[in-house]
């Protein structure tokens, strides 16, 4: 249900993000992709909270997963279609600037962890160890908190209007510098407009 909630803000975000500039967003609609990165960064913090809780549980108690060959199969084929989904995010991630792309990458790449440790801890359970399950979940739900967290520092940046790093405002200022007519740059202020500088 995260990754459906998860799927759907992205997908909003990227059609709002490619409407024009109208009357009322002179600058465009581009600050919607880093909204929905937010919330993506939000659902994987859910994400980590629940599987913690659940793991933490299941190892105070002792409870052992019950698991069965159709589990395995399931697990399996979400690993290989995640796997899949994962390269062509990844390959069409370099070539754009979407920070929705970004996102999904961020969280297909927390499902093919997730999916792996889980077929891992399947394997491990039906050896003989029942606690596995739920150890190897602990470490997962910090991989996936620690990459909800890394979103949300970022996207705050951007939706707060953060000035770029200082080597980006050399060359801005460089530039500037070099413009026909230009004798010197007293100042330069940039911010981010979503993704866009």
């Amino acid at each position: 249900l995260l990754d459906l909630a998860a799927g759907i803000a992205l997908v909003v975000s990227i059609r709002v993000a490619r409407q024009p500039r109208d009357q009322d967003h002179p600058f465009g609609h581009g600050r919607a992709e880093p909204i929905a990165r937010l919330v993506t960064a939000v659902l994987a913090g859910v994400l980590c909270f629940e599987v913690l809780r659940s793991a933490g549980r299941a190892l105070a108690l002792g409870t052992i997963a019950e698991l069965d060959a159709p589990v395995a199969g399931l697990l399996g084929a979400k690993l290989a279609i995640k796997l899949v989904l994962l390269g062509l995010i990844a390959t069409r991630a370099r070539r754009s600037k979407s920070a929705a792309l970004a996102a999904t990458r961020v969280d297909t790449r927390n499902d093919v962890v997730a999916a792996a440790s889980s077929l891992a801890g399947y394997g491990l359970v039906r050896s003989g160890f029942g606690w596995a399950d739920a150890a190897l979940a602990l470490p997962v739900a910090l991989y996936i908190g620690w990459n909800g967290f890394c979103l949300a520092r970022e996207n705050l940046r951007y939706l707060m209007g953060e000035a770029p790093p200082p080597e980006v405002l050399a060359e801005l200022r460089a530039l500037a510098a070099g413009v026909r007519g230009v004798q010197r740059v007293v100042s330069l202020r940039a911010q981010h407009l979503g993704p866009e500088l």
